[in-house]
């Protein structure tokens, strides 16, 4: 189960996104669930406008901008002290886009498909409890060999989930040609079985990426007095 933030009593989110229709989606969406104050932007040059005279306390960041590329935009976010954590959204199977993001400092990220409506609120909540957990660690002398582990483990994490999505894709399909009785159909079961096959492979290995970090710190500590 993912933690779930306390809230401010007063949020003020910044969309950003040159889509009318998306940005207003996402606005009621945010609006809705979080009862946050939205903001919408829809070019980069806007963006550093509304970030230039207010404090937000989350910012969603479209890939596609028209005066910019999305993750130059993340840069420049991120690279801000004290900065509003951000989630990224992405196209449908834009996964190697997310896995870049949350590289260069995102919190979070949603697919452009149909599961956005929960995707996105899904994200938002992870990343204001990522940045009230850190908020409440600022006071404290950070852990360096703890941090980087976590790190580590997160972006596994993010690999692990990238293996999933792949795996449900070629499920979802499988499960379509379940009532094909063409003569195509056996092969076709076959290719799908090889790609599910393959992703679960992957999943497992990226399993063992995060036994082999966390399983180490683990058997030091037990031997610590």
């Amino acid at each position: 189960m993912r933690p779930r933030a306390e809230r401010k009593a007063h949020m003020r989110f910044l969309v950003i996104d040159d889509n009318d229709d998306t940005a207003r989606m996402i606005a009621l969406l945010l609006e809705r669930r979080f009862q946050a104050q939205i903001d919408v932007a829809p070019s980069c040059e806007r963006a550093r406008e509304a970030l230039e005279g207010n404090k937000y306390d989350l910012i969603t960041l479209d890939y596609q901008l028209p005066d910019c590329i999305g993750l130059d935009m993340l840069d420049e976010i991120t690279s801000a002290e004290d900065h509003a954590p951000v989630v990224m959204i992405t196209g449908h199977g834009d996964e190697e886009l997310a896995y870049l993001s949350f590289r260069m400092g995102a919190s979070g990220y949603a697919a452009k498909d149909r599961k956005l409506s929960v995707s996105l609120p899904e994200a938002v909540e992870w990343a204001l409890a990522d940045a009230a957990l850190k908020k409440s660690r600022g006071g404290d002398k950070p852990d360096l060999r703890l941090d980087g582990l976590l790190e580590s483990i997160h972006a596994a994490a993010i690999d692990l989930r990238i293996e999933l999505d792949g795996m449900n894709v070629a499920l979802s399909e499988l499960s379509k040609l379940g009532s094909d009785c063409g003569p195509d159909t056996a092969d076709k079961l076959e290719r799908i079985r090889l790609d599910v096959e393959q992703n679960l492979q992957g999943s497992f290995r990226l399993v063992s990426k995060l036994d082999a970090l966390v399983h180490p710190l683990a058997a030091e500590s037990a031997k610590r007095p």
